[in-house]
């Protein structure tokens, strides 16, 4: 059993993929840990892009898009701004 900072308990089986379980586990709590650290400098960003599971090659045609629109004062266009999560300031 792992006991966590806010006692929280989480059974892990006992197997071979033990190990596998008590490494995933806490690689969640530690992704948990820097996102609700990270959270309010994240608030402060002037434009913040939605990272989801599509190819990368998506993600980067959004961000350049929506740099191009902060830099040049234009509206992003509707599919990339799907994908921008704050709005530009």
């Amino acid at each position: 059993m792992i006991i966590t900072e806010d006692d929280q308990r989480h059974v892990v089986p006992a197997s071979a993929a033990s190990v596998t379980a008590v490494v995933t586990l806490a690689r969640a709590l530690i992704l948990r840990g820097l996102i609700d650290e990270r959270e309010p400098v994240y608030r402060h960003a002037d434009l913040t892009i939605a990272s989801r599971d599509v190819p990368h090659e998506k993600i980067v045609e959004e961000c350049i898009e929506a740099l191009h629109g902060r830099l040049c004062g234009e509206v992003a266009p509707p599919e990339a701004a799907a994908g921008i999560m704050g709005g530009l300031r």
